[in-house]
């Protein structure tokens, strides 16, 4: 990213809460390799990676102007800054580690699933409504769902087909709840 360009701003880690932890036994591995003295002397380690209990997000923006800074940057872009309330909305600090747990909804339509209420809070977090977010690796369109709910214009990209046809019909739903709750707002008027 700054090769083309963009400044990096910061580094968020999200603290998942819970985290599946994979890594296996070394020595049963070797037990059911039926080799006892390797098990043996590898009993404690493990193959694999330490349990993921967080996971870095990036924070990149445009570059100032030339002899511009940040304010500038934000009268000219309307981004570079953060709105500290959507910090607070979803009870956290004004800090950059985010403790947000994935509930139920959040998991089972592509493997690295990212929970909505986080992409909402990282959205409002670096966006005001009508701007675009952009998703360059979109998976089941989490963030595009999020970008929809919160007013904010979206493009993503996704090369499996799979999980484009995925992401379309998360934004088909959405779209037809938006439109269900309007008329609904509007026969009770």
């Amino acid at each position: 990213m700054e090769d083309t360009g963009f400044i990096f701003k910061d580094m968020i880690a999200w603290d998942k809460v819970v985290a599946p932890y994979r890594a296996q036994h070394l020595s049963l591995i070797y037990e059911r390799r039926q080799n006892l003295l390797a098990s043996e002397q590898w009993e404690g380690w493990r193959v694999g990676n330490l349990r993921p209990l967080f996971e870095p997000i990036l924070w990149f923006m445009k570059p100032y102007r030339i002899g511009g800074t940040l304010a500038d940057n934000v009268l000219q872009y309307g981004t570079g800054a953060y709105h500290e309330q959507a910090l607070l909305d979803y009870g956290q600090g004004s800090n950059n580690i985010i403790h947000l747990q994935a509930h139920a909804n959040d998991s089972g339509l592509h493997p690295t699933q990212k929970p909505l209420k986080l992409m909402k809070l990282l959205i409002e977090l670096a966006s005001v409504p009508g701007q675009v977010v952009l998703d360059p690796f979109c998976g089941s369109g989490t963030t595009l769902v999020a970008a929809m709910q919160l007013n904010r214009r979206y493009v993503g990209f996704e090369s499996n087909q799979d999980y484009y046809q995925i992401a379309n019909d998360r934004l088909d739903r959405e779209r037809q709840r938006q439109r269900q709750g309007k008329l609904l707002f509007a026969a009770n008027e």
